[in-house]
């Protein structure tokens, strides 16, 4: 897999806080597929699953480590793949994520300083050439991309609206430490003109925004108490070496009024696994946000992508050489 920095605090810290309390739901989610390495299809090879979208019935499976975009039907077989590794216009040299808007599929190469676009039978249309762009989430709405900002003005204004029709960049967000340019950040668009950022500055925040950039809120993921019951599932291991346990967010996905946390946990033994996905309802209107379910998975694997399909009520996980779906509980 390629080599990512995560968003991460050390567990210990939290138990020195003291939070409101949240009401948390233990479920077991059902594995309905596993894929691995060349289930997709015959000779069809993946390293891991970095980033997951979706259009008309298909999904988008990026595999950074070689550079290549795997499509396949709503149960994964294999449909077809693209893109490829090199310096060529239709190329990348280190993708990092991928999003989808009217039918397109965005691709940030962040080490060429660009972002390519393809149709959904992997037609290369055509790129986008900054050197602006961040690495981290990014999304595409009817504004133009959002991403993060990694130009002298980061500090400033850690978060950057492009316009390509109007050939203007808006940046925004509040005075961010330099040191956050380090982590891995996460960017997502809300319904009604909002949209939300995570990132790390010594733990986790989540910030509201408008579509324009003016913050709306700022909450600690601590305060929110999100990570209580996380701490209890792990408390056993916890208790055996606190200072070494961390929590990391690889990945998180907001659907339908819900907001999901992919978590990866190191325990006392150094050992880093996902198992749980932390499903928490957001209030747009009052921007507040309530962790109501710990989803927990079928497998102790390490996994770097997420996405939920909200019309089949399935959940996708994808990491180090495994895809896995399941049902929702």
């Amino acid at each position: 897999m390629k080599s990512r920095l995560f968003i991460y605090f050390a567990i210990s810290a939290l138990f020195s806080c003291s939070h409101e309390e949240v009401e948390t739901k233990l479920v077991e989610a059902e594995a309905v597929k596993i894929a691995s390495k060349s289930d997709l299809g015959k000779n069809i090879y993946f390293q891991g699953i970095d980033d997951i979208e979706k259009i008309d019935g298909s999904f988008y499976l990026l595999d950074s480590d070689i550079n290549k975009i795997f499509c396949t039907d709503e149960d994964l077989n294999y449909k077809f793949s693209f893109m490829e590794s090199g310096g060529a216009e239709y190329e990348a040299t280190g993708s990092v994520r991928i999003a989808c808007f009217n039918e397109v599929i965005y691709v940030a190469d962040v080490s060429a300083g660009k972002i390519m676009l393809f149709d959904k039978n992997g037609k290369f249309l055509k790129n986008h050439r900054s050197d602006h762009w961040g690495i981290g989430d990014f999304f595409v709405f009817d504004a133009g991309i959002a991403t993060f900002n990694d130009n002298e003005n980061y500090k400033e204004k850690p978060f950057m609206i492009w316009n390509e029709v109007k050939g203007t960049k808006s940046f925004f967000g509040k005075k961010a430490d330099k040191r956050l340019k380090n982590a891995d950040r996460h960017l997502i668009r809300l319904s009604k003109g909002k949209m939300m950022s995570v990132y790390a500055e010594n733990r986790p925040i989540i910030e509201i925004y408008s579509d324009e950039g003016e913050q709306l809120s700022e909450k600690d993921l601590g305060d929110l108490a999100l990570f209580n019951p996380v701490l209890r599932y792990y408390e056993k291991d916890i208790e055996k070496n606190p200072s070494t346990a961390l929590v990391l967010i690889p990945d998180i996905y907001y659907t339908s009024g819900k907001l999901y946390l992919l978590i990866t946990y190191m325990n006392s033994k150094e050992e880093w696994f996902s198992d749980v996905v932390i499903e928490c309802e957001v209030n747009i209107d009052r921007n507040k946000i309530q962790a109501t379910k710990i989803i927990k998975l079928d497998k102790k694997q390490w996994y770097e992508s997420l996405f939920i399909d909200a019309e089949s009520e399935t959940l996708f996980v994808g990491g180090e050489a495994i895809i896995e779906k399941y049902s929702l509980p």
